[in-house]
């Protein structure tokens, strides 16, 4: 690393909302992660030049909807590599490298009180 600039971006989705819709696969993120990602993104390991990182739930609500039976149905004929109600969109990165933990069973805002 040249400098010392460091650059952590956070791709959010649904941030503090619960997603019960497949237009965004869907991606929550509950209020205990999102300000659990936000800290760690503070603290980055020192010799992170620039990451990009996933920040949702790791596990989907199984009440809202089989993830496994949600990937058999859209996409039949690629591949499947998630396992149980795991996110589609990975947690990995942000987990290994900036030591995210995300908790299943958060809280979520009421939507009706935003909109």
């Amino acid at each position: 690393m040249s400098g010392s600039t460091q650059a952590v971006a956070l791709r959010l989705e649904f941030p503090g909302f619960r997603s019960t819709e497949p237009w965004n696969l869907y991606v929550s993120t509950s209020v205990e992660n999102l300000l659990a990602g936000f800290s760690c993104a503070l603290r980055p390991p020192d010799d992170l030049g620039f990451g990009a990182f996933n920040l949702v739930d790791a596990e989907v609500d199984p009440a809202i909807v089989d993830i496994q039976a949600y990937i058999r149905m859209r996409w039949p004929y690629v591949q499947n590599h998630t396992v149980g109600n795991q996110c589609l969109l990975s947690t990995e990165k942000a987990q290994r490298i900036l030591a995210y933990r995300p908790v299943p069973n958060g809280r979520y805002v009421d939507e009706p009180l935003v909109w």
